[in-house]
């Protein structure tokens, strides 16, 4: 497909935005050596299948994170998402306890179906202990995002000023899976709300741009928003503080979302919000 006929291309209209030259190698790595880089997407901990990369310890995730120069990491465990989100994210409070570096960010389902506990305690309980950040997978736990299933603990998480990753399990652009009424309602109804999309692409621009031009608190992680000049297209036309940088590891490769952000054409001010001041600025507001 030309570019030209391109989704990105068709939103950018006649517009024209800057392309960045040629440049060395090691230009590349004193720039991406100088970003903040701060991963909002990805995990660690034993899979049913491993394959080889898979990160089965959080000194693993570690490694990785230093061959690549990610100094810091929003990270869920693997058992919170294949097992059991009680057991994964127990495990991943004890796995991370000493490594600074690695920031929690618990696996919910909506609490009230489970008639165990309300959502304003669970939300209390996890901000007590140092998690600020939640991640739901509705196609693959079976629940709604609309208010009637996820309004009670999306209200507890806007009142605690905790983002919302929501995981839709894309694995290809072309793909029609996002109930994007419900994403226009979930920010509707909780309009304090960040909510995060995880893993959209070049396939969801239009319905991307029209929500994001609804909902301010509604942004995107980067790992696999690769259209043409999308990065640029979202600075320009909402704003730096829109995009978290990450990188879907161990399930992809961190090393394309990074040079990603650092072949950009956007401001230098603006990668740093990207790479990582972004994310660190939506934690502290959910720590207080």
């Amino acid at each position: 497909m030309r570019i030209a006929d391109s989704p990105a291309a068709s939103l950018q209209g006649q517009r024209s935005l800057p392309v960045r030259g040629c440049c060395s190698t090691r230009d590349l790595h004193l720039e991406a050596a100088a970003l903040p880089f701060f991963d909002a997407n990805c995990f660690f901990g034993r899979v049913s299948r491993p394959q080889p990369g898979s990160f089965e310890t959080a000194s693993d995730l570690l490694a990785e994170m230093d061959r690549l120069g990610i100094g810091e990491a929003l990270t869920y465990h693997a058992e919170a998402r294949w097992h059991s989100p009680d057991y994964g994210n127990a495990l991943l409070l004890t796995d991370i306890a000493s490594e600074p570096r690695l920031h929690p960010c618990w696996v919910l389902t909506p609490p009230e179906t489970a008639g165990k506990v309300t959502s304003a305690h669970l939300v209390e309980t996890m901000i007590q202990r140092g998690v600020g950040a939640v991640r739901v997978f509705p196609r693959e736990h079976r629940f709604s995002i609309s208010e009637w299933c996820l309004g009670p603990l999306a209200a507890a998480l806007e009142a605690a000023g905790a983002p919302l990753f929501v995981d839709f399990g894309r694995r290809h652009w072309g793909e029609d899976i996002v109930p994007w009424d419900e994403v226009d309602g979930l920010c509707q109804a909780h309009p304090e709300l960040p909510v995060v999309l995880v893993h959209e692409s070049f396939g969801s621009l239009h319905y991307l741009f029209a929500l994001m031009s609804r909902h301010p608190r509604l942004m995107i992680e980067t790992s696999y928003f690769v259209p043409h000049q999308g990065l640029e297209e979202v600075c320009s036309r909402f704003g730096a503080e829109r995009l978290l940088f990450g990188t879907s590891m161990p399930m992809w490769d961190g090393g394309a979302p990074l040079g990603n952000v650092v072949m950009s054409t956007v401001s230098a001010e603006d990668k740093r919000r990207i790479a990582g001041d972004n994310l660190r600025r939506l934690l502290a507001e959910a720590q207080g």
